[in-house]
């Protein structure tokens, strides 16, 4: 009987009377749920190649180390591998190509399979670019993510006698794998002066660079 005239009289009072505020109902977790909610940081993949030539060049336009090709074998499965299990792809996009000296070329004759020069001959096709020397550098990008097992090979032309019966050195090189193909981003040097026509590069395991 006492509850029922306290009622009556709220409501002569005027006082609007919501049941939320006789029994709560609200869950207290609700607005703390979005306050433990964390972000997570994605790992950023590593797609370029940078390299760098280590010679001392020469002159001309051919000068410098001659990059014909560069080839990224990895360890996969599924329809498109090979016998063995692997898979090679090749540069998909020159993304910054810096010659020293008088060196000039095209650098998109990079892209696709090694064909500038026979190695037993070393007769020069014409489809290598060339760095001119010290300073001399290329930035290329792959398709699939770099990726520790995984191997580079550089071609270089070299290593060969030319039609001229003259010796063709491979010129000195360094290469470096990184997440951006920003020049002045970091990049992880995985072989320095390489001295090969064809260098076989392993890549290490690589430090995670995350995307904040």
């Amino acid at each position: 009987m006492r509850a029922r005239i306290a009622l009556v009289f709220l409501l002569a009072a005027g006082c609007e009377l919501d049941i939320g505020d006789l029994f709560d109902t609200s869950d207290a977790t609700d607005s703390d749920s979005t306050d433990t909610d964390t972000e997570v940081d994605t790992p950023i993949p590593y797609h370029y190649v940078r390299i760098d030539d280590l010679s001392d060049g020469g002159s001309g336009d051919t000068a410098g180390a001659d990059i014909d090709a560069v080839a990224l074998i990895e360890e996969v499965s599924g329809p498109d591998t090979d016998s063995s299990g692997f898979q090679t792809t090749y540069v998909a996009e020159v993304m910054m190509y810096s010659p020293e000296g008088e060196a000039t070329g095209d650098p998109a004759k990079v892209l696709g399979e090694p064909d500038a020069s026979d190695i037993s001959t070393c007769t020069e096709t014409g489809w290598s670019v060339s760095l001119g020397g010290m300073g001399g550098q290329l930035i290329l990008r792959f398709e699939s993510a770099i990726d520790y097992g995984d191997t580079l090979r550089v071609h270089e032309v070299g290593d060969c006698i030319d039609i001229t019966k003259q010796p063709v050195a491979t010129e000195p090189l360094q290469v470096s794998v990184g997440t951006s193909p920003d020049p002045m981003s970091t990049w992880h040097v995985i072989a320095t002066d390489t001295t090969e026509a064809v260098s076989v590069i392993s890549v290490p395991q690589l430090p995670v660079v995350y995307r904040r």
